[in-house]
């Protein structure tokens, strides 16, 4: 045996009001360690003593060496400790030290598991029971992961340490697929990314409901509005009753440089079009050219229709 192995019977003791779990081991500083390591993460197999320790805190919690003895007498003195504690103090579930409550290496029969999976269906939560498991999630993330440790993994993953830095999806897409499936998909995340606000439009939009426009007039009764929202009411009702061919007429008038409210050449337009798929960000874009991240995803939805 080593210097620093202890050999013999040993209790975790709550020092907030007495508790104890009470274990043996050939090394008592090592087995102190995995149990401490096991609350720390919430998944020590004794639900009692985790439920302590997360109420009461580690600084609670101390470990005290009660007995040693020789390996072989182990069980039998564990046997005789538990037998003579007052259970309504004690943390530990089982009182056999001879079956530890474990279930490692063990699996459910089929049936069993049938059975435990439309019991568990029928079940439900109460709302109360529900706040609960939600507190208990929220201990059990300080716990698991420190705020000290999530600004570490932050750091980590900045910038050039990011395995992403300096590369677009594009380039992940080319190495993956080649160029035609990469293609493909580059057209397909333009539909699904740009052109997503297209079922809110016409009637569809929120903002055209009769209740919610009164709630605007009413808000706006008294203040005046700025020239560049009168600008951009005047482009959203622009050929509600027009025909289709004066539509198309109006729109090609309108578009690109030709717009009055233009704040982009179509040169601009080109280059921001390349760029996004060159791997720079739509707000990297944005304070390049001075406009709203809106006008960047505009203009590459402008030119993707023009191609």
């Amino acid at each position: 045996m080593k210097s620093n192995e202890i050999c013999g019977i040993y209790s975790i003791i709550n020092s907030y009001d007495g508790k104890m779990y009470i274990g043996s081991s050939s090394n008592i500083p090592k087995r102190y360690y995995r149990h401490l390591n096991s609350l720390r993460n919430c998944d020590h197999e004794n639900r009692v003593l985790q439920r302590a320790f997360n109420k009461y805190g580690e600084k609670n919690f101390i470990l005290a060496v009660i007995d040693i003895c020789a390996e072989k007498d182990l069980l039998k003195i564990e046997q005789e400790w538990l037998n003579n504690c007052d259970r309504s103090m004690c943390y530990n579930i089982n009182y056999d030290s001879n079956k530890p409550p474990s279930w490692k290496g063990k699996r459910h029969k089929k049936e069993t598991k049938l059975k435990m999976s439309l019991a568990g269906k029928k079940r439900k939560h109460s709302p109360e029971a529900k706040e609960k498991i939600k507190e208990a999630w929220k201990i059990r993330r300080k716990l698991i992961v420190s705020d000290n440790t999530r600004k570490k993994l932050s750091l980590a993953t900045k910038g050039s340490n990011n395995p992403m830095y300096g590369h677009s999806i594009y380039d992940v897409w080319l190495k993956k697929y080649g160029k035609e499936q990469a293609d493909i998909k580059k057209k397909n995340w333009i539909d699904k990314n740009i052109k997503s606000h297209a079922h809110l439009k016409g009637e569809n939009n929120p903002a055209r409901r009769p209740e919610v426009r009164k709630k605007i007039s009413k808000n706006r009764k008294g203040i005046p509005m700025p020239p560049e929202a009168i600008r951009q009411m005047k482009l959203t009702r622009k050929g509600r009753s027009l025909s289709e061919s004066t539509k198309r007429k109006m729109s090609l008038t309108r578009k690109g440089e030709l717009n009055a409210a233009s704040k982009l050449t179509d040169i601009e337009r080109k280059e921001i079009f390349n760029r996004f798929f060159q791997g720079i960000s739509a707000i990297k874009l944005s304070k390049i050219y001075n406009v709203t991240k809106i006008t960047i995803y505009n203009a590459i939805r402008y030119c993707h229709d023009s191609y």
